[in-house]
């Protein structure tokens, strides 16, 4: 089986990888990997989500989505955090990211288009909510059944603030470099 079609196949059936914790918070007890499994069967019923294609579409940004799947909700606070550098900076909460975070945030990748929304946000969602509508400039490229999974990586508040923002201009550049940066993090 190809890498591609085993993450496929986990993305598709085990849903308890890559829920948001507010969205399913399970006891250590549950975490025994039958009980998982059980579990799983019960999201991938319960949530009747679009099924998983059988082979993978051409396009490269689906590509990177699939291989990257677990840090996506990362890439989406390192880009969220890239789009509000300006805004963060004059409210001096810059200095609350990560360092890690922060490097990325800074550099001089390109225009930033104006964002002031959601000052009074906690800065978590914020970078989360504005990153989430960062990785949607992509939905024209990207397979139903992963649009319809990818909000579940986020909480509620998220999704509902990021449905609120205009869309986002995709840029190639910026998610590669964002999904760089989240691998080196996770290393």
């Amino acid at each position: 089986m190809s890498p591609s079609v085993e993450w496929i196949e986990q993305i598709a059936r085990q849903p308890s990888r890559y829920l948001s914790a507010e969205r399913l918070d399970l006891p250590a007890t549950f975490r025994a990997p039958a009980l998982l499994q059980v579990v799983d069967e019960m999201l991938v019923q319960g949530l009747d989500l679009p099924p998983m294609p059988s082979t993978w579409p051409e396009h490269e940004i689906a590509r990177l989505w699939l291989e990257h799947w677990l840090l996506l909700p990362q890439v989406a606070r390192l880009l969220g955090a890239h789009r509000l550098w300006p805004t963060l900076v004059r409210d001096g909460v810059s200095e609350q990211l990560p360092l890690a975070t922060r490097s990325f945030a800074c550099c001089a990748l390109g225009v930033r288009p104006g964002f002031d929304e959601f000052s009074t946000l906690a800065l978590q969602p914020r970078l989360e909510a504005a990153g989430l509508n960062s990785l949607l400039a992509w939905q024209a490229h990207i397979p139903a059944a992963l649009l319809a999974r990818l909000p579940l990586q986020f909480s509620s508040e998220v999704v509902a603030h990021q449905a609120q923002l205009p869309a986002a201009q995709a840029d190639q550049g910026l998610l590669r470099m964002a999904v760089q940066h989240a691998r080196f993090i996770a290393l």
